[in-house]
Protein backbone atom coordinates (compact mmCIF):
# COMPACT_ATOMS: atom_id res chain seq x y z
CA UNK A 1 0.00 0.00 0.00
CA UNK A 2 1.02 3.45 -0.16
CA UNK A 3 0.87 6.08 2.10
CA UNK A 4 0.22 10.08 0.33
CA UNK A 5 2.29 12.15 1.42
CA UNK A 6 -0.12 14.89 3.29
CA UNK A 7 2.96 17.67 3.30
CA UNK A 8 2.73 18.04 -0.29
CA UNK A 9 -1.17 18.23 -0.27
CA UNK A 10 -3.57 21.28 0.80
CA UNK A 11 -5.83 20.18 4.11
CA UNK A 12 -8.95 22.80 4.79
CA UNK A 13 -11.61 21.88 7.12
CA UNK A 14 -14.68 23.58 7.12
CA UNK A 15 -16.11 23.91 11.09
CA UNK A 16 -19.59 25.45 9.94
CA UNK A 17 -20.13 22.65 7.69
CA UNK A 18 -18.14 19.40 9.36
CA UNK A 19 -16.32 19.33 5.90
CA UNK A 20 -12.67 17.69 5.66
CA UNK A 21 -11.13 18.27 2.29
CA UNK A 22 -7.75 17.14 1.40
CA UNK A 23 -6.20 17.92 -1.98
CA UNK A 24 -3.05 17.22 -3.47
CA UNK A 25 -1.07 18.69 -6.29
CA UNK A 26 -2.16 18.35 -10.35
CA UNK A 27 -0.78 19.47 -13.22
CA UNK A 28 -2.35 22.08 -14.63
CA UNK A 29 -4.34 20.85 -17.56
CA UNK A 30 -4.80 17.64 -15.78
CA UNK A 31 -9.02 17.24 -14.49
CA UNK A 32 -10.28 15.04 -11.88
CA UNK A 33 -13.64 13.20 -10.65
CA UNK A 34 -15.10 12.44 -7.59
CA UNK A 35 -16.65 9.01 -6.37
CA UNK A 36 -18.92 8.45 -3.03
CA UNK A 37 -16.33 5.46 -1.85
CA UNK A 38 -17.99 5.08 1.26
CA UNK A 39 -21.41 6.96 2.82
CA UNK A 40 -20.01 11.17 2.90
CA UNK A 41 -16.16 10.07 1.64
CA UNK A 42 -15.46 11.34 -1.55
CA UNK A 43 -12.50 10.38 -3.40
CA UNK A 44 -11.17 12.26 -5.92
CA UNK A 45 -9.19 10.78 -9.01
CA UNK A 46 -7.32 11.89 -12.15
CA UNK A 47 -8.62 11.17 -15.14
CA UNK A 48 -5.59 10.70 -17.19
CA UNK A 49 -4.11 8.16 -15.06
CA UNK A 50 -6.66 7.23 -11.97
CA UNK A 51 -4.24 8.27 -9.26
CA UNK A 52 -5.64 9.65 -6.01
CA UNK A 53 -5.78 13.64 -6.05
CA UNK A 54 -8.17 14.16 -2.95
CA UNK A 55 -10.20 13.16 -0.35
CA UNK A 56 -13.91 15.24 0.65
CA UNK A 57 -15.33 14.13 4.11
CA UNK A 58 -18.44 15.16 5.16
CA UNK A 59 -19.08 14.60 8.85
CA UNK A 60 -15.50 14.54 9.38
CA UNK A 61 -16.27 15.81 13.49
CA UNK A 62 -18.15 12.81 13.78
CA UNK A 63 -16.08 10.11 12.55
CA UNK A 64 -13.49 8.37 14.78
CA UNK A 65 -9.76 8.35 13.72
CA UNK A 66 -10.06 4.46 13.51
CA UNK A 67 -12.78 4.68 11.46
CA UNK A 68 -11.00 7.04 9.19
CA UNK A 69 -7.47 4.36 9.16
CA UNK A 70 -9.18 1.46 8.61
CA UNK A 71 -11.16 3.33 5.56
CA UNK A 72 -8.75 5.15 4.10
CA UNK A 73 -5.76 3.44 5.25
CA UNK A 74 -3.18 5.34 2.72
CA UNK A 75 -3.86 8.89 5.05
CA UNK A 76 -1.49 9.99 7.71
CA UNK A 77 -4.40 10.70 9.80
CA UNK A 78 -2.51 11.83 12.67
CA UNK A 79 -0.26 14.21 10.49
CA UNK A 80 -3.98 15.42 9.28
CA UNK A 81 -5.99 15.85 12.13
CA UNK A 82 -2.52 17.65 13.36
CA UNK A 83 -3.21 19.77 10.68
CA UNK A 84 -6.39 21.01 11.25
CA UNK A 85 -6.18 21.95 15.21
Amino acid sequence: MIVLNIESGKVNYDRDHDVLRIRFPLPSDAFSYDDEEYPGIYVSRSEKDNRITGFTVFDYSRRSLRELKLLLPMVEWDEVSGRIQ
